[in-house]
């Protein structure tokens, strides 16, 4: 069932990646050169495409970004983000980037294999406990979109919403570019498009009345 499952370990830790590496290959799976930053985790899996990522949210050079640009890369990888500290903020973060799983570093390695072969199956592997925050924050989000368009009557399309809320998040033109995989272009037309149907003078004003509507 693993037979030629590349798996690649983005951990800054050498000893909680030798033990992560170990597990990986007793379960059957073909580990992939192991990495220990930002850089090498993206060079590695250019050179190996592999199958699935652990990749520790506390890896040098950011886990959350490091997990957000190899599925911006590589939309097909099926990725589990690994904590320190397993939180419910941080776990909205990595879902948001792509991660299909979100797990502890202290958990028993003994399921390990199970919840990569589960993110393979297309499933997702998330902490019960954390779970509603998740949810919560999502529904929260989806609120805010219906808040916005009662206050100001625009009819945002899925595409400018995405856009809106990066924008919130203060992030820049190639930001979203990148994140979204579309071009410059593409995003400064998105954005003019969510200025005018909000009915204000450029990208401030329409952060402002985002924030507005989490009230």
């Amino acid at each position: 069932m693993t037979t030629g499952v590349r798996v690649l370990i983005a951990e800054g830790d050498e000893p909680t990646r030798a033990g992560l590496r170990l597990v990986v290959r007793r379960a059957g799976f073909e580990a992939v050169d192991d990495a220990g930053g930002h850089a090498a985790a993206l060079g590695v899996a250019r050179e190996h495409r592999p199958d699935v990522a652990l990749v520790a949210a506390d890896l040098p050079g950011g886990g959350i970004e490091t997990a957000r640009q190899l599925i911006d890369l590589y939309p097909s990888l099926r990725l589990i983000v690994m904590s320190t500290k397993p939180g419910g903020a941080e776990l909205v973060a990595a879902v948001l980037a792509g991660a299909s799983g979100y797990l502890a570093k202290e958990m028993s390695l003994e399921r390990l294999p199970h919840a990569i072969e589960g993110v393979l199956r297309g499933e997702v592997a998330l902490p019960r406990q954390h779970t509603d925050h998740l949810l919560a924050e999502l529904r929260g989000r989806e609120a805010r979109r219906q808040r916005l368009v009662t206050q100001t009557g625009a009819k945002l399309t899925d595409r400018e919403w995405e856009v809106l809320q990066m924008l919130g998040e203060g992030a820049l033109t190639a930001d979203i570019a990148r994140r979204l995989r579309i071009s410059e272009v593409t995003v400064r037309r998105h954005a003019s498009s969510v200025v005018t149907k909000l009915g204000v003078a450029d990208r401030a004003g329409a952060t402002r009345l985002l924030a507005r509507s989490a009230d």
